[in-house]
């Protein structure tokens, strides 16, 4: 391996490092350190370690400087050439020349770095601990590689391993002091009490006012799912909580106006179907909301050659007219409002929420809404009557009043800072299954803003009915990250890329990745799903050299960008 021959030359890393455990000495080469008679100090490693990360530093915003890739065409070229002008890293850096012995001595000086790892450098590593062969090389070196990159690694932009904030900002109006007045007296969370809340009120209202945008209509009907990390994340007391609202606000709608499940779209349409002929007058209620508990079970049912349910639910929340036919019946459905609130768990929604056809039909569709136990209360709690009575008395009057409205407009204040948060959201667009489950971000703040000026009594949508809807979608939002992560609703995209992870900076050759299917998946469909997580910049794919035939191997990204130095 070849180092600059430069007059500056950098200064050592700083920092407590571990010793290696040996100081081999290389054998003679045709290429590799210089005096490579001599063994390989610690220090010429760490110098030879800063030697890179500064031609990688000359490179500013250039792409991963060390993994050499196949284009579409198949030949091999170098992610890190540049334009003339620029130096490239294979002035410095000769990647062919690296040889086992070479690579184990830096794993380990990179292991041994306190400070956080340049992004390229990781990416190194990775090639390192590939040319190193862990079958031969220390097992502990490479765990300790694999730690020390882990460390200094940030998930992609979208995968969040935190629990979501919910901004107080969203907490507002009475529906605001509400969550606030229940929270002490019970375990659920204070996010899902909201939309719980928020989604019944806004079907109960009715299709009377509306936001225009883009031509289009929309109302107060959305659709939530509440998402438990486990059956004990305290979806149903949510529920429980809000529906005990609900029925001192409007006991008539909470009786007869919500349907216990979807089971199918020729049910939903049913409940809210225009008259038959003479016999059958048709749903005297066009308003309805759907309680499923089971959010896996309604997305199983859509997802079942001959389902409409996917059709029924997309056009119910556009405020289409809905149509079925069944055993030689037509059903239709004009004028309808409809809201769902779903419950799931994280697990059974990223299984259940795989096929293309099914999520790009539902999930842009659906607020999600992150749940668990907010504390723990033997009794399991009990929310207070005058919680609730508080409720009633001050949402009563708005609601009338809103059904007696139409088109609502924003105010001044309001329409400069929707600008802005419209501009935020046109450039969030995380792809993938995350970027379907949240590609209807601008409707979803307008719906929420709208229901939050109508539970104020107000006029016209104002600043902090945008900054509370725009609150509330960032928590749904994160909601969604930390649901879907990566995952690309492709089957056997999602299964690769996650063994792919799991194998961290080592990656996994074009066989292990067949393997991985039981050569059940043909060779072009797997050729296709890795392209796709290619092309979302998850994985990256080389050749890698091995004496003979290059071998494809491909490596999470994730595994090899490493945090930027504090």
């Amino acid at each position: 391996m070849r180092t600059p021959e430069r007059a500056d030359a950098p200064a050592l890393v700083t920092g407590a490092v571990s010793q290696p455990p040996d100081t081999t000495t290389t054998k003679k080469r045709t290429s590799g350190v210089a005096n490579e008679d001599q063994p390989m100090a610690f220090q010429d490693q760490t110098r030879l370690l800063q030697s890179f990360a500064d031609s990688i530093d000359a490179l500013r915003d250039g792409p991963r400087a060390v993994a050499p890739s196949i284009d579409r065409a198949g030949s091999r070229h170098s992610q890190g050439g540049r334009s003339s002008g620029q130096r490239g890293v294979s002035q410095w850096v000769d990647l062919d020349a690296l040889s086992p012995e070479d690579a184990r001595h830096l794993i380990h000086a990179i292991a041994s770095r306190d400070e956080p790892l340049p992004p390229q450098l990781a990416e190194w590593a990775a090639l390192c601990a590939r040319v190193a062969n862990p079958d031969h090389a220390d097992p502990e070196t490479t765990r300790l590689v694999w730690e020390r990159i882990a460390q200094n690694t940030e998930p992609s932009g979208n995968v969040s391993d935190s629990w979501p904030q919910l901004d107080p900002t969203a907490l507002h109006g009475p529906v605001g002091s509400f969550v606030r007045s229940a929270g002490p007296h019970t375990e659920a969370d204070s996010a899902a009490i909201l939309v719980s809340t928020l989604v019944p009120i806004g079907v109960a209202i009715g299709p009377t006012p509306y936001v225009l945008a883009g031509n289009d209509r929309h109302g107060t009907n959305l659709f939530v799912a509440v998402i438990g990390q486990t059956s004990k994340g305290g979806k149903g007391t949510s529920y429980a909580v809000a529906r005990s609202g609900l029925e001192r606000l409007d006991d008539a709608f909470t009786r007869s106006r919500i349907l216990g499940g979807f089971g199918s779209g020729e049910a939903v349409v049913d409940a809210v179907r225009d008259p038959i002929g003479d016999d059958d007058q048709g749903a005297s209620d066009k308003r309805l909301l759907v309680f499923e508990p089971e959010f896996g079970r309604m997305l199983k049912v859509a997802g079942q050659e001959g389902s409409v349910l996917s059709m029924v639910v997309r056009d119910a929340w556009d405020g289409r007219r809905l149509e079925t036919r069944s055993r030689g019946r037509t059903a239709v459905a004009t004028g309808a409002h409809i809201g769902v609130v779903a419950h799931s768990t994280v697990e059974e929604l990223r299984a259940r929420m795989t096929d293309v056809e099914v999520y790009g039909g539902l999930a842009g569709r659906f607020l999600y809404v992150a749940a668990r136990r907010s504390q723990l209360l033997s009794a399991g709690g009990n929310v207070p009557e005058e919680v609730f009575t508080a409720l009633a008395e001050t949402v009563r009057g708005p609601m009338d009043a809103a059904r007696r409205t139409g088109r609502f407009c924003r105010t001044p204040g309001a329409e400069e800072r929707w600008e802005e948060i419209y501009h935020e959201l046109a450039a969030d667009d995380p792809g993938a299954l995350l970027g379907a489950a949240t590609a209807r971000d601008a409707p979803q703040c307008l719906r929420l803003s709208l229901l939050y000026a109508l539970l104020d009594g107000a006029s016209a949508i104002d600043l902090e009915h945008v900054e509370a809807a725009y609150a509330l979608w960032r928590y749904c939002r994160a909601s969604a990250a930390y649901v879907f992560g990566d995952s690309l609703g492709d089957e056997v995209a999602d299964k690769l890329y996650e063994a792919i992870v799991a194998a961290g900076p080592i990656g996994m050759t074009g066989t292990e990745q067949r393997d991985l299917f039981g050569r059940h998946v043909g060779g072009k469909r797997l050729e296709v799903a890795r392209a796709h997580l290619e092309d979302r910049g998850l994985i990256f794919s080389f050749p890698h050299e091995s004496g003979g035939r290059p071998i494809l191997v491909s490596v999470a990204t994730k595994a090899t960008e490493a945090t930027k130095a504090p």
